[in-house]
């Protein structure tokens, strides 16, 4: 099932760049787009393998639409800045004919690969010591979902709270800053990522350079406590997916 299911994702990907490289735009975007949410729901399928196909493509769209909500974040970005070749994974720019296409792209998915990996149905849920293993399954998914979207709208907030009026202009009205500074002092302002918030870049004639981060970790405790309960809420439903698989 292993080798089956690498041989369908490898005759996803392939045709899934050639798209977004070779074909002109919009037509090269949208077919990627689609192949792309096949390939997230041919991976949703494999972790959640009890689930049914309808509730898998719900999965997989939600994971591709919350991809997409990192790059209206910035998320996809920086790290594309950083590693170059996340931005196959993670795209660069947010775009709302995207979800359309990973819409589409999910139902395919959700239609076409049960035939092709062998598997015509779902059995009913199993319960080993405890709840439904299908109900552990669908808790996790939740706490993901509930988790990541909240971490997005955080980082969302953040970005547009620390960007008002211009990075330089709101570090110049609000910071951060050294003690000391001489009023002609210059600056640049950006997002940091550790501790999350507005961080301010200053020259300073009698100091030379100094970077300011935020005095706050209370948002930095948030943002990344959320990202580890959705990766939690992850790892509990295809482990909870794995334990029914066993079971049966």
């Amino acid at each position: 099932m292993l080798l089956r299911s690498a041989g369908v994702a490898i005759g996803i990907v392939v045709p899934g760049l050639a798209a977004r490289f070779l074909l002109p735009d919009p037509a090269g975007d949208l077919a990627g787009g689609v192949l792309y949410a096949v390939l997230v729901t041919l991976i949703v399928d494999f972790a959640l393998r009890p689930v049914r196909p309808l509730v898998v493509a719900v999965i997989a769209f939600g994971c591709c639409a919350l991809i997409e909500f990192t790059q209206l974040a910035g998320v996809a970005s920086d790290l594309a800045s950083v590693f170059p070749p996340a931005a196959l994974v993670l795209g660069t720019g947010y775009s709302a004919v995207d979800l359309a296409a990973y819409a589409i792209g999910a139902l395919t998915g959700a239609a076409v690969l049960p035939p092709l990996l062998g598997r015509n149905g779902r059995k009913g849920a199993i319960t080993v010591s405890g709840p439904p293993l299908t109900f552990r399954i669908r808790l996790g998914v939740a706490i993901f979902f509930g988790a990541a979207t909240a971490g997005l709208g955080g980082i969302l907030f953040l970005r547009a709270a620390a960007a008002k009026d211009g990075y330089g202009a709101g570090c110049r009205m609000s910071g951060p800053a050294p003690r000391t500074l001489s009023p002609e002092a210059e600056v640049t302002g950006g997002f940091s990522w550790w501790p999350v918030g507005r961080s301010c870049l200053w020259t300073d004639t009698g100091q030379g350079t100094v970077l300011s981060l935020p005095e706050s970790f209370v948002p930095t405790v948030v943002i990344y406590g959320l990202i580890i309960l959705a990766v939690s809420g992850a790892a509990a439903a295809v482990f909870a997916a794995h334990r029914h698989r066993r079971a049966r």
